[in-house]
């Protein structure tokens, strides 16, 4: 069924509803919205953050709601970012960039696939506190649009109580 164009406008704005990453592209930023409809000369998304008016931004259909997987399914909600990263596992050392992520793990875009499996080490630089964040994972995805990585879960602390 075709829709209607109730608003008289040049174009029908389609109602399609889909998850968005928008990209700042003066200072790299990335922010997660949500597209509510579009026609053929736009989108309309909704967004918790607020954006300069005039600034340039591209966007992009979150990969996940292609899979059919929604961010409801997930555990933990990742979020999108862009860090840069060095994966490790026995053999060699990957450079890539993560591009999200969640309390249990990281999608990371590479060039050299990482089997599925395989444990690895994340080396994530945090420029805010200024340190090293080193994380250990199994890779549970990896194909042409990189690998995804599952922590594994801290060590318990060891107390010193006698």
């Amino acid at each position: 069924m075709p829709e209607r164009n109730t608003e008289n406008r040049s174009d029908v704005r389609l109602q399609h509803s889909a998850r968005i990453v928008l990209e700042d592209f003066e200072g790299g930023l990335m922010y997660e919205a949500r597209m509510v409809n579009y026609s053929k000369k736009g989108i309309y998304f909704e967004s918790d953050f607020y954006l300069v008016p005039g600034i340039e931004i591209q966007s992009r259909v979150d990969r996940r709601e292609k899979t059919g997987k929604s961010a409801e399914s997930r555990r933990h909600v990742r979020k999108p970012c862009a860090i840069p990263t060095l994966i490790e596992d026995k053999k060699r050392h990957v450079r890539g960039e993560i591009l999200d992520a969640s309390q249990g793990g990281v999608f990371i875009k590479c060039d050299q696939p990482v089997p599925v499996g395989h444990k690895v080490s994340l080396m994530i630089p945090l420029k805010k506190k200024q340190k090293l964040v080193v994380r250990v994972g199994e890779v549970v995805r990896s194909d042409s649009q990189g690998i995804g990585i599952k922590f594994q879960p801290h060590p318990p602390h060891k107390s010193n109580r006698s």
